[in-house]
């Protein structure tokens, strides 16, 4: 019987179905919906990957926000994002990772839903080598 316990062994599965989908050559973003009582493992898992003892060399920044309306949900993710990254830029400079990347501008009449979509594009260019 193994040493480990339950939390232990769901955060080695969530990490297994991780490197599943890490391993896929085209860039996608792995969007987990949940439960409440799920959401603590996931935070769990990311809190343990966040750590320099993890083996994963994966940025993660999780995206938790409400859907306020579907007018403006795109938009709040995108800045939800854009918040989490500038809190992060420290993190990554004490890392030595760079830290220049910039949203890109939009073009008039682009959609939230597709601005998000580039910015994700983007951010993810910016960062290929690293993570």
């Amino acid at each position: 019987m193994s040493g480990k316990n339950a939390v232990v062994k769901r955060i080695d599965l969530l990490t297994k179905a991780w490197r599943e989908f890490a391993e896929q050559p085209q860039p996608r973003i792995f969007r987990l919906r949940l439960t409440a009582d799920a959401r603590r493992l996931v935070d769990a898992f990311l809190a343990y990957h966040g750590e320099e003892v993890s083996d994963l060399n994966d940025l993660f920044l999780p995206i938790v926000v409400p859907c306020q309306s579907v007018e403006s949900y795109w938009q709040d993710v995108r800045e939800q994002l854009l918040e989490d990254i500038e809190n992060a830029r420290a993190d990554l400079e004490s890392l030595e990772i760079p830290t220049a990347w910039q949203p890109p501008s939009s073009a008039a009449g682009d959609s939230a839903a597709r601005r998000l979509v580039d910015t994700l594009a983007s951010f993810q260019a910016y960062y290929a080598d690293l993570f």
